[in-house]
């Protein structure tokens, strides 16, 4: 069966060094501690534990870096949604200093560790900037600077027209900048820890799936879809948005948004020093952000040759966003663009649209195929028969009884 979401075509997928070989488990073995997913967090627990001697195996279910660490953005921000002072108001002072030092600190981590291996992972560390685009997030960047500032780190606020200066639009009101920050080659950090968890005595299986979890004799035996069984004195579960349900209640702690990419040919010298001119990372202050960064050689390269078009199967909205009254002459704007550009063919998922046929029409008429998928069907679920036998689904008594009075 076809991947559902290959790693290639990608901009990344197309300029990473090639992976090292992580052959399917095909025999049972035993180890001190199974890891089990070969994303970020699991190559790291992988490499750390290899380094201290400890006895270590990776279980991954397709390839290392297959999910989010392979396919996201490459920028490297320290801390965390809350800033220093929520985070000490939230965990005390002792506990929320020590976690503000800690996320202070991950920037940090990520770039000695491709030093100290010699990573093949292009990267660089030149800062981030947080752009604020109304008012109110003007004054959310000012306190987040003045709080990291008040705590040693390299941070600047940056007004309007320096702003401007450094990221090349003129779209934001103001913003900070954190030198702490830059950028990696997201997959190609994912092959380079994989590399250096190889050398270090770590174990890594892919495309071998953990199926079940069990105990015994004092030990955790984990059992795989290829039949074969791993024995170990400790699990570590790093499966993130692929997590199922080998772990009870552990898949309803993991949210999995979908972020969306895009590539631009390789920038003219004279557009290339005004976009971004000193080299920083960017993503702003939206709760639904934008970002954006050059590659590691300066400019943007072509992500692939198809173009996808998808919509949330859930969502209010299914179609083509623009301002009132360019509703028919954005279908020719955004055509003429995109025959502009080197892709081959379009698919159109869930987008519920008049436009879509005129859109493919046109692009059509530039040489490029495009595909319409249907929208995705709701799954059938099965209802309580009336609100006593939906309480009784509840796990827990204490969430019964505080249900119980709100029968309608």
């Amino acid at each position: 069966m076809a991947e559902a979401f290959p790693l290639e075509p990608s901009l990344w997928a197309a300029t990473a060094p090639p992976a090292q070989p992580t052959p399917p488990l095909e025999t049972s073995a035993r180890t001190d501690v199974c890891v089990i997913g070969a994303g970020y967090a699991g190559l790291s627990t992988a490499l750390h534990l290899a380094d201290r001697g400890i006895g270590t195996l990776v279980l991954e279910a397709r390839e290392p870096g297959y999910g989010g660490s392979g396919r996201n953005g490459g920028q490297v921000i320290p801390g965390l949604k809350h800033d220093p002072d929520e985070l000490e108001a939230m965990f005390g002072p002792e506990r929320g200093r020590k976690l503000v030092d800690f996320v202070g600190r991950a920037a940090d981590v990520v770039f000695d560790l491709i030093a100290k291996h010699g990573m093949d992972v292009p990267h660089v560390r030149t800062g981030w900037i947080q752009g604020a685009h109304s008012p109110a997030t003007v004054e959310a960047v000012k306190r987040r600077c003045e709080q990291w500032g008040r705590r040693g780190a390299p941070v600047a606020f940056l007004d309007k027209t320096e702003t401007d200066r450094h990221l090349g639009t003129t779209r934001y009101l103001a913003s900070w900048i954190d030198r702490r920050g830059g950028a990696v080659q997201p997959l190609a950090y994912a092959r380079g820890l994989l590399k250096a968890a190889l050398s270090a005595g770590a174990i890594v299986h892919g495309r071998t799936p953990a199926m079940r979890l069990t105990r015994q004799a004092g030990k955790w035996v984990i059992e795989t879809r290829r039949g074969a069984t791993v024995t170990a004195e400790r699990i570590v579960i790093c499966t993130n948005a692929y997590t199922d349900d080998l772990w009870p209640g552990l898949r309803r702690t993991v949210l999995t948004p979908n972020s969306y990419q895009v590539a631009t040919e390789p920038l003219s010298d004279n557009v290339r020093t005004s976009i971004l001119p000193f080299g920083q990372v960017s993503s702003d202050a939206r709760k639904v952000l934008l970002y954006f960064r050059l590659d590691d050689r300066g400019r943007p390269a072509p992500i692939g040759r198809e173009l996808s078009f998808a919509a949330a199967p859930f969502a209010d909205y299914q179609g083509i966003l623009c301002l009132p009254g360019y509703e028919t002459a954005v279908v020719d704007e955004l055509a003429a663009m995109l025959r502009a550009l080197p892709w081959e063919r379009a698919d159109f998922d869930d987008v519920l649209d008049p436009r879509v046929g005129a859109l493919a029409a046109k692009l059509a008429a530039g040489g490029m195929t495009s595909r319409e998928f249907a929208p995705s069907p709701c799954s059938a679920i099965d209802l309580p028969a009336d609100w006593t036998a939906f309480l009784a689904t509840l796990s827990k008594p204490t969430r019964r009884a505080t249900l119980r009075p709100f029968k309608v």
